[in-house]
């Protein structure tokens, strides 16, 4: 059977506009001479969304590893998206509120810029967030961005948070999108 076009621009969306999604599930299903065309684009579909899943897993292994204070720098940064001024004091006195949320008894001050800093460090690592450079009148500008893997993460981050607390019967405005 052939693949309808306007399902896998579908599929495509679903995957975050990743090809090597597409190419993955397209891939486990090469050599699968036992299966009927008729059958192909449901296959093919399955694949693709186990695909997805086998990423969002990992994306989640990666958010539970984070530090509470990179979880609460990611948040800031997820619900800012283009005003994010890492070092302003309005944010620094964000990312202390978040990480009060996570902690539960108030949490660590941050007040450090250095503290921050290794915190961005740390995302730009593990490839959530990238850092630009650039030349503006003589003058070196940063700038802090979610990455394409951090945009997936910052996705399932608020789903994650959704489950969590209602799991726990509570909610609070810790979540990506509300930080």
């Amino acid at each position: 059977g052939e693949l309808d076009p306007k399902a896998v621009f579908e599929l495509f969306k679903r995957a975050s506009f990743r090809p090597e999604v597409l190419g993955a599930a397209a891939d486990s299903l090469r050599y699968k001479f036992d299966l009927a065309a008729e059958d192909v684009p449901r296959r093919f579909a399955q694949e693709v969304e186990e695909q997805i899943e086998s990423g969002n897993a990992e994306l989640l292994r990666i958010v539970h590893s984070l530090t509470p204070l990179q979880s609460a720098v990611l948040r800031v940064l997820a619900a800012r998206r283009k005003a994010f001024a890492p070092f302003e004091a309005q944010t620094m006195a964000t990312y202390q509120e978040v990480l009060a949320k996570l902690d539960g008894d108030g949490g660590k001050l941050c007040g450090s810029l250095d503290d921050i800093q290794f915190q961005l460090d740390g995302l730009t690592r593990l490839t959530i967030v990238h850092r630009k450079r650039s030349e503006h009148g003589g003058f070196q500008r940063h700038a802090v961005s979610v990455a394409p893997v951090g945009e997936r993460m910052v996705t399932l981050i608020g789903r994650f948070l959704v489950r969590e607390h209602r799991r726990q019967g509570r909610t609070t405005g810790a979540r990506a999108g509300h930080a």
